[in-house]
């Protein structure tokens, strides 16, 4: 289901590393293009953690994913705004 709104290109890497981190019980993150439902692709990072369910079997993996480039901008009107500061408390 994850793998539905990935572009073609990212589909095989990540199922792989999806299947090997249930095999191995282990958290895994990733970065992806996908096609966002308005038609827009973009770059995506996400870091899941592997969850048991019950008898030790696989229940889910849990995690969080951001959109790079907001966080890129983000990033960009922080350090802006503490340049300005820094100039003022000179």
């Amino acid at each position: 289901m994850f793998l539905d709104p990935v572009i073609s290109e990212n589909r095989i890497g990540l199922d792989t590393k999806f299947c090997y981190a249930i095999e191995t019980r282990t958290d895994w993150s990733f970065k992806c293009r996908i096609w966002r439902a308005d038609g827009e692709i973009r770059v995506i990072w996400s870091v899941d953690q592997y969850r048991d369910g019950c008898a030790g079997r696989f229940s889910r993996m849990a995690g969080i994913v951001q959109d790079i480039p907001e966080r890129k901008r983000a990033k960009k009107v922080v350090n802006q705004t503490e340049e300005k500061l820094a100039f003022l408390l000179m």
